[in-house]
């Protein structure tokens, strides 16, 4: 192919599709890009908090909001109300098949086919595929990483539920943590959003450092259901949603050299695993970076305060992650519901980050602070 693109998007999954469709639009047509990458026919959820407004690119796709959720820990129910902030959960796969609609109209070059390699001329990238090689003045890459062995990681596995009569569930559950343990030396929870009168979606989810068999969260799902509701209105057609992964602490990219952007690019929150208003943020900065034709480089995803606060949340993960279920029960009962979803989009400036923090259990916090920000002889 003798065409130079001027940027080159790497992986066609939300974030590739959204900044692809991104720089088409805010760039007038002026900029030449190309999206390299398999379609992405995963059946996915994404959930996360935002303010409504008007003209999102992703409202289409809402299958749920709610400005209020709940928490279940140690017996008690305990119910966050925000004012200013919704929660809203995606239908994905519905996202990416409205993003691949909207490329196929404009003036894009789209291969469905994989990267091989990325090689770097004076000039140029060239990006050798099973289709060919694409030639960029500049390329953004949104591939999923590698996951190290030693990276704390949230499990789950996602089912939707049909019932014959309606559930009566009318806000989402974040976590319940009074569950069938899924997997030892790991916070274990159920996480349920009710996306219908007569259909939940039940997530069985741990944060570990090791990894727990299928067969253990779905245990998890049946035991939870089984307690919650009588036998008579659930149906037997569950099917799995999703069972995956997602990295909260150091990810090895791809290609480390590359400018990155999503979960590859440092997108994941550490201490919450939510990470589509990270790439969003970095999406941002890198249209306004490619629309004024300078050089392309990375965005961090959050403030240096929410990194530092991830930094210790980690810390702690290491010597007891079990004190974890103590800080979200802490959390949901002395946190307004716009603080907690500031806090966990870092939003807001440093009001939701202290109101945390005067929230949180001291002690372990505290250990996990000094051994980090303490010099070690």
């Amino acid at each position: 192919m003798s065409e130079v693109f001027d940027i080159a998007i790497l992986g066609a999954g939300v974030t590739g599709l959204r900044l692809t469709n991104r720089l088409l639009s805010q760039g007038a047509g002026d900029l030449r890009v190309a999206l390299i990458g398999p379609v992405d026919a995963r059946q996915q959820r994404i959930s996360f908090w935002h303010e409504p407004s008007q003209g999102h690119d992703y409202d289409a796709a809402i299958d749920g909001r709610w400005s209020a959720w709940d928490f279940r820990h140690r017996g008690c129910m305990t119910t966050q109300q925000a004012r200013r902030c919704e929660y809203v959960s995606l239908d994905a796969l519905m996202l990416k098949q409205q993003f691949e609609k909207q490329l196929a109209s404009r003036q894009c070059y789209r291969s469905e086919a994989m990267v091989r390699q990325v090689s770097q001329s004076s000039l140029n990238f060239n990006i050798a595929s099973e289709a060919g090689t694409v030639v960029a003045r500049q390329v953004i890459d949104t591939r999923t990483p590698y996951i190290p062995d030693n990276c704390l990681k949230q499990q789950f596995l996602g089912v939707e539920v049909e019932f014959s009569s309606p559930h009566g569930l009318k806000n989402p559950i974040l976590m319940d943590f009074d569950i069938t343990t899924i997997a030892a030396e790991a916070v274990n929870f159920i996480y349920v959003l009710p996306i219908g009168e007569q259909r939940l979606f039940v997530e069985a989810t741990i944060f570990s450092y090791g990894c727990a068999a299928k067969a253990d969260f779905y245990r998890a799902i049946d035991d939870w259901l089984d307690q919650h509701f009588a036998e008579s209105i659930l149906r037997n057609n569950r099917h799995e949603a999703e069972f995956a992964t997602i990295p909260m602490g150091q990810v090895q990219p791809v290609e480390p050299s590359l400018v990155g952007c999503g979960v590859g690019g440092g997108a994941t929150r550490a201490s919450t695993g939510y990470a589509f208003k990270g790439a969003e943020r970095q999406m941002q900065q890198l249209v306004l970076q490619a629309v004024s034709d300078r050089r392309l480089q990375h965005v961090e995803a959050y403030s240096r305060r929410a990194r530092l606060m991830d930094r210790i949340f980690l810390e702690v993960t290491k010597t007891d992650i079990r004190v974890l279920p103590e800080l979200f029960g802490a959390m949901a009962n002395r946190l307004s519901g716009d603080d907690f979803a500031n806090f966990l989009s870092d939003s807001g400036g440093w009001s939701p980050m202290i109101r945390t923090i005067l929230a949180a259990p001291k002690w372990p916090f505290i250990k996990a602070a000094g051994r980090l920000l303490v010099p070690r002889r």
